[in-house]
């Protein structure tokens, strides 16, 4: 353990205000998660929402936060009703594809499985992460398809905005009714 200038103590690199301050976004990503369920007659599709904001906001964005607000929105309409037609028990990937499908004739940008590079401190590149879905460039989609989302999953999703430098993202669990 190490003491930092503000005394507080460092304990595997990561500071105690660090790990409060992560610890707290997972709760706060947890809270997202459980309001994020709807149910529309009787059906409901799980969909979490997690925004990053303040930190990781990258400098010149392109988009206000209306407007990613309103690609959210979008976004979690196009889902919801792919949901509904799909139904549950298929596959992760038949819903990547049907999602990727829908939203590029609604005429977003969508990438499925791109590459993104994940770097140490001093740039030395880890390897890939491979976003399940990224819409125009500004909205990481993570999908799922598991009977209930658990707490790795947001945090799967937190990482990976941590790493991009994202300031939203979704996690769309198609698993569920």
């Amino acid at each position: 353990m190490m003491e930092e200038e503000d005394g507080s103590c460092m304990h595997d690199g990561i500071s105690r205000r660090d790990r409060e301050n992560r610890e707290s976004e997972m709760r706060l990503a947890v809270e997202i998660g459980r309001v994020g369920s709807a149910g529309v007659r009787g059906i409901a599709v799980e969909i979490g929402r997690v925004r990053r904001d303040g930190r990781g906001d990258r400098e010149n964005r392109e988009m206000s936060r209306e407007e990613l607000d309103r690609l959210i929105e979008q976004v979690r309409q196009v889902a919801y009703r792919l949901h509904v037609y799909l139904g549950v028990g298929l596959l992760e990937k038949v819903y990547e594809n049907g999602l990727k499908h829908r939203l590029e004739k609604a005429g977003f940008k969508v990438d499925a499985q791109k590459p993104l590079k994940v770097v140490d401190e001093d740039g030395f590149v880890l390897g890939d992460y491979y976003a399940d879905l990224v819409v125009n460039d500004e909205l990481i989609i993570e999908l799922k398809a598991v009977k209930m989302i658990a707490n790795e999953h947001l945090a799967q999703l937190l990482n990976y905005l941590a790493i991009t430098k994202q300031a939203a993202g979704l996690l769309i669990n198609f698993g569920s009714y």
